[in-house]
């Protein structure tokens, strides 16, 4: 077996998955999570059309009123949930001063980041994601924009976790749904993403293309966007 079937292979598996990951996931978060959002940022009157529907209410004899209970919550507990930005201390080991120097430079720096990076409104959005999915996200990287390292929210639609790990701590792998750009990922990937397709439409890309066409079509879009995942394993990427 040459080296891009091996690939293909390894591929297949991962593809496979992610796939049951994303079903897991789905039973345990997204359904309470779609349920929830239609209270909390949807329009409420689905409650009495539903009820009109059954054959035990009607519309014109009810005064259709709601109360957002779930708004409520989320913006009552949302803020005492939420920790101000931590400030780092950094002592060195020893009095080298070279040591003592470096470790104040390391301390003004993770000081410097939570402001800069936006720490607050990051870690409240993870809030939120909790009390309305039940998991809320925070993921440090890289900042490409800013050249720092930080912490930014990430929603619980975008991740995957390992289908057979019972605690987050058991768990061998996690993925992480991305989209960008055809380009950005022509970018990152530079020996292996030369020439790849786009799989979805940006609205950028279909309303550039609106404007260059007269009628719209599915043919006439071109899919100038990446979905891929990205799998972070304890147990190497050949599993």
């Amino acid at each position: 077996m040459d080296k891009k079937e091996i690939n293909k292979r390894i591929v297949s598996i991962w593809t496979d998955l992610v796939e049951s990951g994303m079903k897991l996931k789905n039973k345990r978060f997204n359904k309470d999570r779609r349920d929830i959002m239609r209270f909390y940022s949807g329009d409420h009157s689905f409650i009495y059309d539903e009820a009109e529907a059954a054959g035990w209410a009607k519309s014109e004899s009810w005064a259709q009123m709601t109360i957002n209970l779930t708004f409520e919550m989320i913006e009552v507990f949302g803020p005492i949930l939420y920790q101000n930005n931590p400030i780092r201390t950094i002592t060195s080991r020893g009095k080298d001063p070279v040591k003592h120097a470096l470790s104040r430079v390391m301390e003004a720096y993770l000081n410097y980041t939570p402001n800069e990076l936006g720490l607050k409104i990051e870690a409240r959005e993870a809030i939120n994601d909790a009390l309305i999915s039940g998991l809320g996200m925070l993921w440090t990287s890289y900042d490409r924009d800013t050249g720092l390292v930080g912490s930014t929210f990430e929603s619980v639609e975008n991740m995957v976790f390992d289908p057979d790990a019972k605690r987050f701590k058991d768990m061998w792998w996690v993925a992480r749904r991305r989209v960008e750009p055809v380009w950005v990922v022509e970018r990152l990937f530079p020996e292996t993403a030369k020439g790849i397709k786009g799989n979805k439409t940006s609205y950028m890309g279909k309303s550039l293309n609106l404007g260059a066409n007269e009628k719209h079509t599915e043919k006439s879009v071109s899919q100038d966007l990446v979905v891929y995942y990205e799998v972070y394993s304890k147990m190497g990427v050949g599993v």
